[in-house]
Protein backbone atom coordinates (compact mmCIF):
# COMPACT_ATOMS: atom_id res chain seq x y z
CA UNK A 1 0.00 0.00 0.00
CA UNK A 2 1.29 3.69 -0.55
CA UNK A 3 2.25 5.67 2.15
CA UNK A 4 3.25 9.08 0.58
CA UNK A 5 0.24 10.34 -2.01
CA UNK A 6 1.15 13.75 -2.65
CA UNK A 7 -0.30 16.47 -5.26
CA UNK A 8 2.16 18.83 -7.49
CA UNK A 9 0.55 22.16 -7.37
CA UNK A 10 2.17 23.26 -10.20
CA UNK A 11 1.04 20.34 -12.63
CA UNK A 12 -1.43 18.40 -11.34
CA UNK A 13 0.57 15.49 -10.99
CA UNK A 14 0.01 12.65 -7.99
CA UNK A 15 2.79 11.04 -6.88
CA UNK A 16 2.94 7.90 -4.42
CA UNK A 17 5.83 6.01 -2.68
CA UNK A 18 5.69 3.17 -0.20
CA UNK A 19 6.92 4.18 3.40
CA UNK A 20 10.55 4.59 3.82
CA UNK A 21 10.46 3.49 7.30
CA UNK A 22 8.84 -0.33 6.40
CA UNK A 23 11.29 -2.97 6.60
CA UNK A 24 10.95 -4.13 3.52
CA UNK A 25 11.27 -0.42 1.24
CA UNK A 26 13.43 -0.80 -1.36
CA UNK A 27 14.79 2.67 -1.33
CA UNK A 28 16.93 2.39 -4.45
CA UNK A 29 13.84 1.58 -6.45
CA UNK A 30 12.18 5.13 -5.21
CA UNK A 31 15.25 7.42 -4.71
CA UNK A 32 14.88 9.26 -7.85
CA UNK A 33 11.07 10.29 -6.79
CA UNK A 34 11.43 11.06 -3.45
CA UNK A 35 14.54 13.23 -4.39
CA UNK A 36 12.21 14.67 -6.80
CA UNK A 37 9.43 15.35 -4.21
CA UNK A 38 12.49 16.81 -1.39
CA UNK A 39 13.78 19.33 -4.34
CA UNK A 40 10.34 20.21 -4.67
CA UNK A 41 9.07 20.00 -1.18
CA UNK A 42 7.11 23.76 -1.18
CA UNK A 43 4.84 22.58 -3.83
CA UNK A 44 3.46 19.51 -2.81
CA UNK A 45 0.47 18.86 -0.69
CA UNK A 46 0.09 15.44 1.39
CA UNK A 47 -3.39 13.68 0.98
CA UNK A 48 -4.41 12.41 4.66
CA UNK A 49 -4.20 8.45 4.98
CA UNK A 50 -7.65 6.99 4.94
CA UNK A 51 -8.65 6.27 8.62
CA UNK A 52 -10.03 2.70 9.91
CA UNK A 53 -13.51 3.66 9.56
CA UNK A 54 -13.21 4.34 5.80
CA UNK A 55 -11.10 1.53 5.37
CA UNK A 56 -13.20 -0.95 6.95
CA UNK A 57 -15.91 0.35 4.63
CA UNK A 58 -13.34 -0.26 1.45
CA UNK A 59 -13.11 -3.66 2.21
CA UNK A 60 -17.13 -4.24 2.81
CA UNK A 61 -17.57 -2.75 -0.65
CA UNK A 62 -15.25 -4.99 -2.16
CA UNK A 63 -16.80 -7.80 -0.54
CA UNK A 64 -20.28 -7.01 -1.83
CA UNK A 65 -18.99 -6.74 -4.86
CA UNK A 66 -17.72 -10.48 -4.85
CA UNK A 67 -20.03 -13.06 -7.31
CA UNK A 68 -18.24 -15.30 -5.71
CA UNK A 69 -20.86 -16.08 -3.13
CA UNK A 70 -18.84 -18.79 -1.69
CA UNK A 71 -15.70 -16.76 -0.99
CA UNK A 72 -18.11 -13.38 -0.62
CA UNK A 73 -19.49 -15.06 2.67
CA UNK A 74 -15.86 -16.07 3.89
CA UNK A 75 -15.37 -12.41 3.88
CA UNK A 76 -18.21 -11.14 5.20
CA UNK A 77 -17.12 -13.75 8.49
CA UNK A 78 -14.05 -12.28 8.67
CA UNK A 79 -15.21 -8.70 8.79
CA UNK A 80 -17.61 -9.69 11.55
CA UNK A 81 -15.08 -11.22 13.87
CA UNK A 82 -12.43 -10.48 15.83
CA UNK A 83 -9.22 -8.55 14.10
CA UNK A 84 -11.03 -7.85 11.32
CA UNK A 85 -8.57 -6.23 9.11
CA UNK A 86 -5.52 -8.61 9.25
CA UNK A 87 -7.60 -11.98 9.03
CA UNK A 88 -9.47 -10.19 5.49
CA UNK A 89 -6.14 -9.16 4.30
CA UNK A 90 -4.66 -13.08 4.80
CA UNK A 91 -7.77 -14.29 3.66
CA UNK A 92 -7.92 -11.78 0.17
CA UNK A 93 -3.65 -12.45 -0.11
CA UNK A 94 -3.96 -15.90 -0.31
CA UNK A 95 -6.92 -16.02 -2.97
CA UNK A 96 -7.81 -15.39 -6.73
CA UNK A 97 -8.41 -12.09 -5.83
CA UNK A 98 -5.79 -10.53 -4.24
CA UNK A 99 -4.72 -8.26 -7.55
CA UNK A 100 -8.72 -7.10 -7.71
CA UNK A 101 -8.01 -6.26 -4.47
CA UNK A 102 -5.24 -4.38 -4.70
CA UNK A 103 -6.52 -2.63 -8.16
CA UNK A 104 -9.41 -1.46 -6.72
CA UNK A 105 -7.43 0.06 -3.30
CA UNK A 106 -5.23 2.07 -5.58
CA UNK A 107 -7.96 3.20 -8.07
CA UNK A 108 -10.49 4.06 -5.39
CA UNK A 109 -8.00 5.83 -2.93
CA UNK A 110 -6.21 7.67 -4.98
CA UNK A 111 -9.59 9.39 -6.68
CA UNK A 112 -11.22 9.67 -3.09
CA UNK A 113 -8.25 11.07 -1.34
CA UNK A 114 -8.58 13.59 -5.16
CA UNK A 115 -12.12 14.33 -4.57
CA UNK A 116 -11.53 15.36 -0.59
CA UNK A 117 -8.79 17.52 -1.35
CA UNK A 118 -10.46 19.22 -3.99
CA UNK A 119 -13.77 20.26 -1.69
CA UNK A 120 -11.60 21.07 1.20
CA UNK A 121 -9.54 23.56 -1.14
Amino acid sequence: MWNALLYHKPTGVIESHPDPEDPFFEEEEWEELIEKIESDEHNYIPFEKMDSGESFQLMEDFTNSLTDTHFKDKLLHQLSNRKPFQNFMHTVDESEYRQDWFDLVNVLTTHDHTLKWINNK
